[in-house]
């Protein structure tokens, strides 16, 4: 803390002051630069030889004016300013190419800092000038995909996805082709192509699940966008609405909290409860058929008096409005204010609270208005239930279906594996299992636990699953989750590897007993993109319900086959599919396709002057200081080679089916 404002003990007792106020703390936090005068920077400029020289960039030329002459020390140096490129006083961090940045010094040490405020219980920061933390183009492969798109759009209710970055690109075109820049390189010439079919028979499952039935959400939230514009922001005029509007709102915070209690819900706005909204045995109805048990006001100081009078009809009809802390105080902008004020006041003035506990109710007609500080408390009285698996680390969306079951998408938001009991918010005696990654589907085993029914599961992080509730008792062949029976043991023996599809051009075949990066074997093999053939002898196993191949790590997907027959498509740790108890006992011809990333070729384009590039540096992103050449523009010449293909251990686990 600058002394000029204070000590850390004054900081700690701001952060506890808020907090009792129910105030949120956030700490404005720059990882792009550091001041010039901080110590990090003054001991890197000391001498080439610190702990600190790698968190800064440094060079003895100067390519152009963002290099500043070092100041002290090493003054032969220049480093990088980037943010002040005429005073230098705000050095660039250095935190490496993107697919080694976790591991860099500045990365750990900002890592640390950022921590370091989080345990002192600052709820949050304001990431300035972040554009420069790495995150290259040609990165991206399908585990990271999977988890950021298409899962958190399928959770958040999109139910039909686009790949956006998919050109039209001639086939005679060099590669990698024609390049849309804000995607990414979603093209037959990305050498992950080979595996889009897999994933994308993932996405088709999920969404044939979430297309089907209809919406099963029980609230409303209000989105105050009136309030909003009635607020000075940062933009000289109006209000700038973005994607992050929400966030920068109380109804950001009332969403969040929702959402990850297990609630479920769906924004509205003035002209839609003004419009779109009636009342049909005590539930809201849209005009398209939704319907919704209440409708929440976050804390709102302005609203329209068309919106307030519509929601006091609405409860008057048999509705439950539920208002976070007072009702609003004033009218939004100018157009009939003294003549809305004075009917809202009115109004205002006819709706008669009384206490029911910490809940103030106003009785309207045959529905009721509620106000208090307590959310959960009037959620609770409006008769709205919720998903309790949310406390267990387990994201889902429910559809309902046309026979009154529902339709789930689930999965494990953790970074630990999940065994045990679901609870599931709905009235069944059956529930259906389904794997949209791998095509296994079952019944599941499920018990009434204080008039809840769960079902039982095994999850990995990140992974997801569907299923289906029915009303009856149904049987049929159960979904079997697995547990290992004894160690795993290595698969021993020659694997034969042949390249197959990619570029520059295929390397030669390859013979081997140990496992490890292609890149190992030769220059041809380290410029390579594409894909590679890994085939030994899977010997008969033993007897077991099943077996667990694990190929250790793959750099960075692969798809196996067992005599032929396709086993599966990996491209996320643990890099494993099942072998059946049949499939086991024959063994035989083992074949691992495992497809690279393409930036070791992009790579080999740079450093040897391939003219690839057909577009212009504003249409594609520099964001780290090795992805950038003397002239500014995107370079992959400095980035490290990256470990690609099979790289093991390969290993066998005999498994039993869980006796639940």
């Amino acid at each position: 803390i600058n002394p000029d404002y204070g000590t850390m003990a004054d900081m700690e007792k701001l952060i506890a002051e808020a907090h009792k106020r129910k105030i949120r703390v956030i700490l404005d936090f720059v990882p792009n630069h550091t001041s010039n005068l901080n110590p990090w920077f003054t001991t890197a400029c000391s001498s080439e030889d610190n702990d600190y020289r790698s968190f800064y960039h440094f060079s003895t030329t100067a390519d152009n004016g963002c290099w500043k002459p070092v100041p002290t020390g090493t003054t032969n140096y220049y480093y990088l300013s980037n943010f002040d490129p005429y005073n230098g006083s705000m050095p660039d961090l250095n935190y490496g190419p993107s697919s080694s940045c976790a591991s860099s010094g500045a990365f750990k040490a900002m890592t640390d800092a950022a921590k370091f405020w989080v345990d002192k219980g600052v709820d949050g920061f304001r990431c300035d000038v972040a554009g420069e933390v790495p995150d290259a183009y040609w990165t991206k492969a399908w585990a990271e995909l999977k988890k950021l798109n298409p899962d958190i759009y399928l959770l958040a209710g999109v139910n039909h996805i686009f790949w956006h970055g998919t050109c039209l690109s001639p086939e005679d075109a060099t590669w990698p082709g024609w390049l849309f820049y804000a995607s990414v390189h979603f093209q037959p010439t990305n050498s992950f192509w080979e595996d889009f079919g897999a994933f994308n028979k993932y996405v088709a499952r999920c969404q044939t699940f979430l297309q089907a039935g209809n919406p099963d959400n029980d609230i409303l939230l209000f989105f105050d966008a009136t309030n909003l514009l009635s607020e000075r922001g940062r933009e000289p005029l109006l209000f700038h609405m973005g994607q992050n509007t929400p966030n920068q709102t109380a109804i950001g915070e009332y969403a969040s909290y929702l959402y990850e209690k297990g609630y479920t819900w769906d924004y509205i706005t003035d002209k839609m409860v003004s419009e779109n909204l009636s009342v049909k045995n005590g539930k809201l109805v849209t005009n398209g058929g939704t319907e919704y048990k209440t409708i929440v006001i976050p804390q709102c100081d302005k609203m329209l008096f068309s919106t307030f009078k519509k929601l006091v009809e609405l409860a008057e009809k048999g509705a439950t409005v539920i208002v976070q802390n007072s009702l609003p105080n004033d009218i939004p902008g100018l157009s009939n204010l003294d003549a809305d004020r004075a009917a809202m006041d009115k109004l205002k003035k006819s709706l008669k609270f009384v206490s029911e506990g910490n809940i103030q109710v106003a009785k309207c007609g045959k529905g009721q208005i509620m106000i208090s500080e307590s959310l959960d408390d009037m959620i609770a009285k409006a008769g709205v239930t919720r998903e309790t698996m949310f406390d267990l680390g387990l994201h889902s969306i429910s559809r309902v279906k046309e026979d009154g079951g529902k339709y789930y998408f689930l999965k494990n938001n953790t970074t630990e594996p999940f065994e045990g009991w679901v609870p599931v918010d709905a009235e069944a005696q059956t529930i259906g299992i389904y794997n949209p990654m791998t095509d296994a589907f079952g019944y599941g085993n499920v018990r009434m636990n204080n008039g809840t029914i769960e079902v039982f599961m095994k999850i990995l992080p990140n992974e997801s699953y569907l299923l289906e509730t029915f009303a009856g008792q149904y049987s049929g062949e159960p979904y079997h989750f697995y547990e290992e029976s004894a160690p795993a043991q290595e698969l021993a023996g020659e694997w034969d590897i042949t390249f197959t599809k990619g570029g520059p051009e295929l390397p030669n075949a390859k013979s081997v007993k140990k496992l490890e990066s292609w890149t190992k074997y030769g220059k041809a093999y380290e410029i390579f993109s594409g894909t590679a053939e890994y085939k030994t002898t899977l010997p008969a196993l033993a007897e077991a319900d099943a077996w667990r191949l694990d190929l250790g790590q793959v750099c960075e997907n692969a798809s196996v086959y067992l005599n032929g027959e396709y086993l599966g498509t990996v491209f996320e740790k643990p890099f494993a599919v099942t072998i059946s108890k049949e499939q086991a006992a024959k063994g035989g011809e083992l074949v691992v396709k495992v497809a690279n990333s393409m930036e070791n070729r992009i790579r080999h384009n740079d450093q040897t002057d391939v003219q690839w590039k057909i577009f212009y540096n504003i249409n594609f992103s520099v964001r780290s200081f090795d992805s950038r050449d003397a002239n500014g523009g995107f370079t992959a010449a400095r980035w490290p080679v990256q470990d690609s293909g099979l790289l093991g251990p390969v290993t066998l686990t005999p498994l039993n089916i869980v006796a639940e």
